[in-house]
């Protein structure tokens, strides 16, 4: 047997062993008897619940003048509540509307939030988030791709009460070496 052939047989073999490995031989009603507790940590994306009015500033690389934010946000339960979905909209001064999709979940393995979010521009990535208990504030990260480029973004969301919240968003190309955005503004629950 030849030496690559050998290699790719226990690769499959390994793959195989592994795959087995992970689940449990069990019956249907042991099965149905499993109970998936769900994590007490996406008890604090309820901050991202509800219905919000956002207002705010942006700061876009080759535009001379700033632009006026404004939108609506709505968070939804899903999933027997082991995610939250954001739906937003927002119009960027003269720019118009912007459309995004945001799903959240919670990431046991990793101890942090994990999102996946999608705009009407063609946008579309992935991002992390901690919240830090002490000054209320949520920490985001994201990496994606646009219409132009590859992208980075990095921010904190304020939590003051129930109902108001401060943000502020900066985002790179991929390369974190020209800054494409920068937002600042406030959400207030409807």
């Amino acid at each position: 047997m030849k030496t690559r052939d050998l290699a790719t047989l226990l690769v499959i073999v390994g793959a195989g062993g592994a795959q087995i490995g992970c689940v449990p031989n069990m019956t249907i009603d042991q099965m149905k008897e499993m109970k998936i507790v769900r994590p007490p940590e996406l008890d604090l994306l309820r901050m991202f619940a509800g219905k919000w009015e956002s207002t705010g500033r942006a700061r876009m690389a080759g535009l001379e003048k700033d632009l006026m934010v404004t939108g609506t946000s709505e968070g939804t339960w899903h999933a027997d509540r082991f995610c939250l979905v954001n739906e937003d909209v927002f119009t960027l001064g003269k720019l118009g509307d912007m459309k995004a999709l945001t799903v959240w979940r919670w990431d046991d393995k990793r101890r942090v939030f994990r999102s996946h979010w999608s705009y009407n521009d063609g946008s579309a990535g992935t991002g992390k988030a901690t919240f830090d208990p002490l000054t209320k504030t949520w920490h985001y990260t994201t990496k994606g791709s646009g219409p132009w480029c590859s992208l980075k973004g990095k921010g904190t969301i304020k939590y003051l009460d129930e109902n108001n919240v401060q943000w502020e968003w900066h985002e790179w190309d991929g390369t974190g070496l020209v800054k494409i955005m920068e937002l600042k503004g406030s959400s207030r629950r409807k």
